[in-house]
């Protein structure tokens, strides 16, 4: 997300995860309910040097670090060892 902060970014994924939560999925033949959904973000910054692929490392490492977390969270770079 150009000219977005880190913080910003978070709270963005947040209100994503937030929504994400509230959706009521049903299966299409016999609209049985499916059950809760949830998701986990890792947000990074890119940083003056980065290449794609260091940034989506740190990403993706933040996104572990969610699922490690208990899954169902937002995670931002840096919570973890790099």
């Amino acid at each position: 997300m150009p000219n977005t902060s880190l913080d910003q970014a978070l709270v963005v994924a947040e209100n994503i995860r937030e929504s994400i939560g509230r959706l009521n999925m049903r299966r299409t033949d016999n609209r049985a309910h499916l059950g809760k959904i949830t998701a986990s973000f890792g947000v990074a910054q890119f940083r003056a040097g980065d290449t794609a692929q260091t940034l989506v490392s740190r990403a993706d490492a933040a996104l572990y670090q969610a699922k490690t977390d208990g899954r169902n969270c937002v995670r931002p770079e840096g919570n973890i060892a790099e």
